[in-house]
């Protein structure tokens, strides 16, 4: 990552207060499962949750996926498909507004490893009760575990999590 992209964490903190940010998440497919992290950092400290983050200035979003990827977990993915754009805003702990283009990507190489961002992977094979309401409905759009929802109506939709 270029230093130039990185926004000190002074600046970064008063600009997650103003305006959204715009992310990317991953549904990493692999051979045991679709891989989840579990979080290190609020506002959803500790609960899993799909790999991803902030875009870069002039990234394009492919590149942008393929880069948090292996960032935060050492693998190498190809990408399947563009599920949708969904956006999050959490009020709870740090508030945070985030715009996400999520991807379903399928892991072709690399050893995962784990970043600062996590403290441990999980793998799922349907989407159960216990994944946070925002993983669950995302999943069920993606198709992966082929419990199919309908597609939202705009290819995207907003959240709000108290």
């Amino acid at each position: 990552m270029a230093s130039s992209q990185i926004i000190p964490k002074k600046i970064y903190k008063v600009v997650l207060k103003m305006v959204p940010i715009f992310c990317v998440d991953a549904i990493i497919k692999t051979e045991r499962g679709v891989l989840l992290g579990i979080r290190n950092n609020e506002p959803v400290k500790n609960k899993p949750w799909f790999i991803g983050g902030r875009v870069f200035y002039d990234e394009p979003l492919e590149k942008a996926i393929l880069r948090k990827v292996k960032e935060e977990t050492g693998l190498k993915v190809k990408i399947e498909k563009l599920v949708g754009t969904y956006a999050c805003i959490f009020h709870k702990g740090e508030r945070r507004h985030t715009i996400c283009a999520t991807y379903v990507v399928k892991k072709v190489g690399g050893k995962l490893s784990s970043d600062d961002q996590h403290s441990g992977f999980v793998y799922i094979k349907n989407v159960n009760r216990h994944l946070p309401k925002y993983v669950r409905e995302i999943l069920l759009e993606s198709g992966v575990f082929r419990q199919k929802k309908s597609p939202p109506k705009y290819g995207g939709w907003t959240m709000v999590v108290d």
